[in-house]
């Protein structure tokens, strides 16, 4: 089983669960910014290098600011969209194209 981790602090909680897996199977766990689309798609590289394809991809990531709109930055903004949206484009986009 091939696993795309977006986050560190997925691959923090899948490792508890990848050592049980790993002793039925193997897995590979990879860490990336999913909003830096060059480490994403190393990320996807190492994967497809080791193991030959990509079985699974967790898009896991996202980003909740629990504040009211007119006092929130465009800073701010932007990085809810970039992560919760933007990053899903990104994670996913590298082999949608092969």
């Amino acid at each position: 089983m091939t696993l795309l981790c977006p986050s560190q602090e997925f691959l923090t909680m899948f490792s508890h669960f990848s050592t049980q897996v790993s002793q039925v199977t193997s897995t590979t766990s990879v860490y990336a910014d999913v909003t830096k689309g060059d480490q994403v798609f190393e990320m996807v590289e190492q994967v497809v290098q080791k193991w030959g394809r990509l079985d699974i991809a967790v898009n896991n990531e996202g980003k909740c600011l629990n504040a009211p709109g007119e006092e929130m930055t465009e800073r701010q903004w932007d990085d809810v969209v970039d992560l919760n949206l933007k990053g899903v484009f990104i994670t996913l986009r590298p082999r949608g194209a092969k």
